[in-house]
């Protein structure tokens, strides 16, 4: 089958497609991809973050409940509670401010309307 006209056609003509997309997306792309590109609001491109960044997508954690996550969810507890701190939340023994981490922006936006 691989020997076929039509295979081989089909295989030429996707790969002059995906040589202009390629070079479409790389002459006139944002590099949204790169986690030093600095021109958007997400980004944080300091060496810890990158690291941390690497480190946590090389294990894909997915804190959708602790089983899943264990140290994650440690993790993010810990972060949001540092966030209350910084932010000055008092804690007492009857308020304990609390936080937790987003995908994003329009997700913690629609959170706190929530």
């Amino acid at each position: 089958m691989k020997n076929t006209a039509a295979f081989n056609g089909t295989v030429q003509k996707l790969r002059a497609e995906f040589d202009k997309l390629s070079f479409l997306l790389n002459e006139k792309s944002i590099p949204f991809y790169s986690p030093r590109y600095a021109g958007h609001m997400g980004c944080e491109s300091s060496l810890p973050s990158i690291l941390g960044w690497l480190a946590t997508m090389l294990f894909n954690p997915n804190n959708v409940a602790f089983e899943a996550s264990p140290i994650t969810t440690l993790l993010e507890l810990d972060a949001g509670s540092q966030l209350c701190d910084m932010l000055g939340f008092p804690r007492s023994e009857t308020n304990q401010p609390w936080g937790h981490i987003t995908c994003d922006g329009t997700i913690s936006n629609i959170e706190s309307i929530w």
